[in-house]
């Protein structure tokens, strides 16, 4: 019986490594400003920033590295639609291959260039029927800045969109078509605890919601251990801007400007850097570890650019000055052997 015992506490603790290894919280606030946010965890991996600019549509993205891929995992595009995929627990059946009428769920993040508004993404699935990769079960946090929301789940014979009701809305890793008409401190699975932080968190603070208050709530819910929160997001869709804290410092914030394709230090930082964020994107171990080398600095083209241009204009005037001294002796000399 002792030894039943000590099996099942340490499969209880593998179980729970296991949930906590791909947890991730994600939510949107409506209230004196329009506020996403997202905690991604992840066991350890390089994490790659990325702005997209495809058909006339420039977007933001999340990348993880999985294998020797990339992967998206979350996007905002330049009209301010967001896209968050997490792990769903528990698990449910999945296929490798889908039909033309089926969507997986993950397949969001590669259509954010197609749409502008949640409706647009909830009428496109109207005739689609959401599925899970077999290697995988997920679903999906969409919003707009318009305060629409929902959380797109695969359904047995159609699809669960489990829409905003409220002027905020919280996805972490439980089912929550299965909680509907269910309180927020009464629901139960996987990410429950973080669930109730963060909702409560927001309850608190909805009239001063903020970047600030939105990093709180963050740092609140994130995770340590074997899948530590690698990237934590607060994305402002009306302003175009997303703001990066990476591997738990919450001390030092970065700033994205999506339609400047530029990352710049905003917050806890003794020095100001500006990169331009290259096709391939930014790897967050180059920005931990201060190299830059790879990339471009409009930052430091312009500082240059200004010096560049004092030195011309000194050299200039100097030029001038020299000129005019030249003329006048001339013009000096020239009279006085003309008398």
């Amino acid at each position: 019986m002792k030894r039943l015992v000590q099996y099942l506490t340490v499969l209880l603790i593998l179980l729970i490594s296991l949930y906590s290894g791909q947890a991730c919280t994600s939510f949107a606030v409506y209230t004196q400003d329009v506020i996403y946010g997202m905690n991604f965890d992840f066991p350890v991996t390089e994490i790659k920033l990325v702005v997209n600019d495809t058909n006339e549509t420039k977007s933001f993205a999340m990348m993880f590295k999985q294998g020797d891929s990339f992967l998206p995992t979350i996007s905002m595009n330049d009209q301010g639609l967001f896209a968050s995929t997490q792990m769903q627990y528990p698990s449910e059946t999945g296929k490798s291959e889908r039909s033309e009428n089926e969507f997986f769920v993950s397949e969001i993040q590669l259509y954010m260039d197609r749409f502008k508004t949640v409706e647009e993404v909830l009428s496109y699935l109207e005739n689609k029927k959401l599925v899970h990769h077999n290697s995988y079960t997920l679903h999906n946090l969409i919003t707009d800045p318009e305060g629409n929301a929902a959380i797109l789940e695969v359904g047995e014979d159609q699809n669960e969109f489990v829409k905003i009701d409220d002027d905020f809305i919280v996805m972490t890793n439980f089912k929550n078509s299965d909680y509907r008409n269910i309180p927020h401190d009464s629901v139960t699975g996987v990410g429950a605890d973080r669930y109730q932080k963060v909702y409560q968190h927001i309850i608190d603070n909805k009239e001063n919601f903020d970047i600030n208050t939105a990093f709180e709530g963050l740092k609140m819910t994130s995770q340590g251990g074997g899948g530590p929160t690698l990237c934590s997001m607060v994305f402002k869709p009306k302003e175009n801007t997303v703001y990066v804290a990476l591997s738990r410092n919450f001390d030092k914030i970065w700033k994205i400007a999506i339609e400047e394709k530029t990352i710049e230090t905003f917050q806890g930082f003794s020095k100001n850097i500006k990169l331009q964020i290259p096709n391939s994107g930014v790897l967050a171990s180059d920005l931990i570890n201060s190299n830059f080398k790879n990339y471009d600095s409009p930052y430091n083209k312009a500082v240059e650019g200004a010096v560049n241009d004092n030195q011309n204009k000194s050299f200039n005037i100097l030029l001038v000055f020299v000129l005019a001294i030249v003329i006048s002796c001339y013009c000096y000399y020239k009279k006085k052997n003309a008398s």
